[in-house]
């Protein structure tokens, strides 16, 4: 799947947001789901060779409708933008089809956090992100050591109710 592909016209099937899941905070070693059959996986943080912080998640969509990642912000790391792997700017929404997933990974779409300066500490690694009209949900992200691989997402967990 490539960009094109994500991006759509704005039209799209809302999903009704709940408030057992609409203030989950994501783990390192699972995944989370958001709302049912829509899950946030492997969400990361890593400097890349320039030295600007990036954040790395997979948003699955296992539902039976296209869903759009509407919003992303990580107010206490500083302001962001999505770009492509070319460097360019990204808007959002972003549309995720039925049955698919979002790659958010190096080398591909990314988020950029800038300007970002001194040490990552847990409490500020927290992005909200709101898919759909769901309530936006607090992600815990992770810092990964600049010579340290990125973990494959596939090694998460799916399950319905973990």
């Amino acid at each position: 799947m490539n960009l094109s592909d994500l991006i759509r016209k704005p039209t799209l099937v809302v999903l009704a947001a709940t408030a057992l899941n609409a203030s989950a905070i994501a783990e390192d070693s699972v995944a989370i789901m958001i709302d049912e059959g829509i899950w946030i996986e492997s969400p990361k943080l890593k400097h890349n060779s320039e030295g600007v912080l990036e954040a790395f998640v997979v948003v699955n969509n296992r539902t039976d409708r296209v869903i759009a990642v509407n919003s992303i912000s990580a107010n206490r790391l500083g302001d962001i933008q999505i770009v492509n792997r070319s460097g360019a700017t990204v808007a959002l929404p972003l549309y995720i089809p039925i049955h698919s997933e979002l790659y958010i990974q190096p080398e591909s779409v990314r988020i950029q956090i800038s300007p970002y300066q001194g040490p990552i500490e847990v409490d500020s690694a927290i992005f909200s992100i709101a898919l759909g009209e769901l309530d936006p949900v607090d992600v815990s992200f992770r810092y990964v050591e600049a010579n340290k691989p990125l973990p494959d997402h596939h090694d998460y967990k799916h399950c319905e109710i973990c």
